[in-house]
């Protein structure tokens, strides 16, 4: 079963991606979208704790290791997980964009991880255009990333699409249950990556295989599209009755 908060998360930001009106890549447009998904987020949720665009440290809440201040466009605290939110509005997202936010979160994960303490750090980065080279959503699923773009709706929106045609006809059990294994997959703690051991000697775990290889996310992201093509055809042939 997928969290509560995931699916508020994923669902409400790739709505905003879709809906976001502005035009272009420009500085004023991509201020704007940070500025949209914060608000969307924000009023979506009752949230313990939370910054947006131009709030350096998490809003204060998390230092990093090297003393670096960090601005991420969006960070929401629940009672279990903290989502931190990336946005981007460029012509086209590359793997280095989704290598700096991870460089950022593992900078706050070593400086922070015991104020983290049990919270789930759950990344998503989420671009306003369609345009996202093919390492860049390897990268991100290797790394737990949920990357959120316009053009391709989540399993978590997938889901929604079963649950629909549920409360019509029966729907199959296998393809709800493919849709959440895609949940899972694809958006993961990242501190099930980079765990702290021992507080006093600051000494962390790399978890080498919660990094997975680039099969690994290619069939993840295949697996994806599998699911999206049979809700999609699932959908139209209860629209065809």
């Amino acid at each position: 079963m997928t969290h509560q908060g995931d699916t508020l998360v994923a669902t409400t930001l790739a709505r905003t991606a879709r809906a976001f009106a502005a035009q272009g890549t420009s500085v004023e447009a991509g201020v704007a979208f940070e500025r949209a998904l914060y608000n969307d987020l924000l009023d979506a949720g009752n949230w313990r704790h939370n910054s947006g665009p131009d709030e350096l440290d998490m809003g204060g809440l998390l230092q990093s290791r090297t003393g670096i201040r960090y601005e991420f466009d969006c960070v929401l605290l629940s009672p279990d997980t903290l989502y931190v939110v990336e946005a981007k509005r460029h012509a086209q997202v590359t793997r280095q964009h989704v290598s700096e936010f991870i460089a950022k979160l593992l900078d706050v994960m070593l400086g922070s991880a015991d104020q983290i303490g049990a919270y789930a750090i759950k990344p998503v980065f989420v671009s306003g255009l369609p345009h996202i080279d093919a390492t860049a959503w390897s990268y991100a699923v290797s790394w737990g990333v949920l990357l959120i773009a316009p053009s391709r709706p989540t399993p978590w929106e997938l889901l929604g699409s079963l649950n629909a045609v549920h409360s019509k006809t029966e729907t199959p059990h296998q393809l709800t249950t493919d849709c959440e294994v895609a949940c899972e997959q694809l958006w993961r703690p990242f501190n099930t990556i980079i765990t702290l051991t021992d507080n006093q000697k600051a000494r962390f775990e790399l978890s080498a295989n919660a990094i997975y290889t680039a099969q690994r996310a290619a069939d993840i992201l295949e697996f994806w599209h599998e699911c999206q093509r049979a809700v999609v055809a699932l959908t139209d042939t209860q629209r065809a009755l």
